[in-house]
């Protein structure tokens, strides 16, 4: 249950910050006509594309998508989720109708992520004291592998990762038109599907 709680802060503080943390979906989205990642193959590489223009490769056969898991992703009907997992393994990609102008604007939501990355760990303290840790800074059995936030003709890049007893925890994010884009990894064995989380 704590890896949910986990995915969940991270994805929703890297959204649309601390206002839908905990808020369930909004009654009456049954009937879900949202645009979701395809499963594509090309030249005998299976791809996951997405109608509003970015696509990753499909992290392999022995992934499953998760629609319940996914949905419990989704703050709001403003955020469209898909998942897969792989055991203990996680990849969660979310779109949010967020338009972010600014590089301050696109800054601010990745700081959103870190807060999430602190206020999950607050919480998986709670159950296993040697995770205590706050911010990206100093982590406390954890190392910062990665953190770049970018700005370039208007649009945001960033990727975050640290690996946190072990364990791989990566999130990247990108800005498309009025959308935000943010995709969450955590375990092994999706190096090559990180890397390839592009616009097209």
């Amino acid at each position: 249950m704590y890896i949910v709680r986990f995915l969940t802060a991270l994805v929703c503080f890297a959204a649309v910050g601390v206002g839908i943390y905990g808020i369930g979906r909004v009654a009456g989205c049954g009937d879900d006509d949202r645009d979701h990642l395809v499963v594509e193959t090309t030249a005998g590489q299976r791809w996951l594309r997405h109608p509003r223009g970015f696509e990753l490769r499909h992290p392999g056969p022995d992934w499953v998508a998760d629609p319940a898991f996914a949905a419990r992703m989704e703050g709001s009907l403003s955020t469209t989720c898909d998942a897969f997992t792989n055991h203990d393994a996680q990849l969660v990609v979310c779109t949010i109708d967020k338009a972010i102008r600014t590089r301050a604007a696109f800054v601010e939501e990745i700081r959103g992520a870190r807060r999430g990355i602190s206020e999950a760990a607050r919480q998986l303290a709670q159950r296993a004291p040697g995770y205590l840790f706050s911010g990206l800074e100093g982590l406390a059995g954890a190392t910062t592998v990665a953190d770049d936030v970018g700005w370039d003709h208007g649009r945001g890049t960033a990727f975050l990762h640290v690996i946190v007893q072990g364990v791989h925890v990566r999130l990247k994010a990108f800005t498309i038109d009025d959308t935000l884009v943010v995709l969450f990894a955590t375990g092994s064995g999706l190096d090559d599907t990180v890397d390839s989380f592009a616009r097209r």
